[in-house]
């Protein structure tokens, strides 16, 4: 039996660390490329943020130097769950990016307790008065 196309896309998080000896503008070009990446796995981007400059807890070794600091970036998307294997590879060989953090996206499940609804209830009737 086939499994539909649209139960095959999953929702992905990605962050990833660039280091600080690329600029603005370099650092901003490699956002891009990670961008094309994922719409080359079959991807499309739904949220994408630039968290700055930020210092890391500690010194990372790439390649021949050390990093203190790194250009975070934090990426939302979903992509069929057959690519992801792929794409997470693609992201390790990257030359330009120090660290990176893939996870599947779970929706938040917000638990009511039954004692909340009553409560709820006497704020609403004393609000009203």
């Amino acid at each position: 039996m086939a499994v539909p196309a649209n139960l095959e896309a999953r929702s992905y998080e990605l962050t990833y660390l660039v280091p600080t000896s690329f600029t603005d503008s370099e650092a901003s070009k490699i956002a891009d490329e990670v961008t094309k990446l994922v719409t080359r796995h079959k991807g499309q981007v739904t949220k994408s943020d630039s968290w700055g400059k930020k210092k890391m807890a500690y010194r990372i070794k790439h390649g021949s130097s050390y990093h203190a600091e790194a250009y975070y970036t934090h990426l939302e998307f979903s992509m069929p769950s057959t690519e992801a294997q792929a794409f997470e590879k693609n992201i390790y060989l990257q030359p330009n990016i120090v660290r990176h953090l893939l996870v599947v996206a779970e929706p938040v499940k917000v638990k009511r307790t039954r004692q909340a609804a009553p409560k709820a209830a006497e704020e609403a009737e004393v609000a009203a008065e």
